[in-house]
């Protein structure tokens, strides 16, 4: 007699068994940050991801890998992100002659971090130092939400088309939902969402690669103010932290 099991219950397995080989790929990628998640982060991290591959046909264990890789770059749900169609299109769009899904992704990703990350970091490095210097003036401007875009554009300045080729509009709207799940509320909020959407990726306050951003608003109580304050002085202190580990790794002067 054959027994047959229930897709449910052969999804479950297949996903118990691939865990571990994509949870030993993530420690070798980055021992301590994926350490830092816990066990139910990364478990849930990592079923994303495993869910995106079989949602695009990917049919191996290396496949879904690159996949979590680039997750771990541009976030869990950058299927979605309005700055990052190409990613998109790469696993959803028509098929690229010659290439597969993930070679195309790989195409894509390798494109975006030429101009925005550098091969040795050195721009995402710079990038980021310098909106470090202009998120607090832009968060305390008349229109906080145009000036932390403007702060965005400024700290990429060597992309002059930056401003007309973001989706500004999109961005904004994104965040404004992003600061309304967090219990937020005004264009502060929206502005500092605006910047953490930016440099964490779309959908932040959903990630379980960033549990802190829901861990300090909730543990603020319920006062929206209150919540602010918490998520923009604990960001301030992980961006310091992000800057020095940046010039430690890739020895680039800020």
């Amino acid at each position: 007699m054959t027994v047959v099991l229930p897709s449910a219950v052969r999804d479950s397995l297949r996903f118990a068994d691939n865990y571990r080989r994509h949870r030993d790929y993530l420690m070798q990628l980055d021992r301590v940050r994926f350490r830092a998640l816990g066990e139910a982060n990364l478990r849930a991290f990592v079923r994303e991801g495993v869910t995106l591959a079989d949602h695009v046909g990917a049919e191996y264990v290396e496949e879904a890998q690159y996949i979590l890789f680039v997750m771990s770059g541009a976030g869990t749900h950058f299927m979605s992100d309005p700055r990052l169609g190409p990613f998109a299109e790469a696993l959803t769009g028509p098929p690229v002659p010659g290439l597969s899904r993930t070679e195309a992704l790989h195409r894509a990703v390798s494109e975006f971090a030429l101009e925005f990350v550098g091969r040795d970091f050195a721009l995402y490095a710079g990038a980021l130092e310098a909106f470090s210097r202009m998120a607090g003036p832009a968060m305390r401007a008349a229109d906080p939400v145009a000036a932390c875009l403007e702060a965005v554009c400024r700290a990429y300045g060597f992309i002059p088309d930056l401003p007309r080729r973001l989706p500004a509009r999109m961005m904004a709207e994104r965040a404004a939902a992003s600061a309304a799940a967090l219990g937020l509320a005004g264009p502060q909020a929206t502005a500092l969402c605006l910047g953490l959407g930016f440099w964490l990726g779309t959908g932040f306050d959903r990630d379980p690669l960033y549990p802190w951003v829901r861990a300090k608003v909730d543990g603020a109580g319920p006062s929206p103010a209150a919540r602010l304050a918490a998520l923009e002085a604990y960001t301030a202190r992980r961006l310091g932290r992000q800057l020095r580990h940046l010039k430690e790794r890739t020895g680039v002067r800020l």
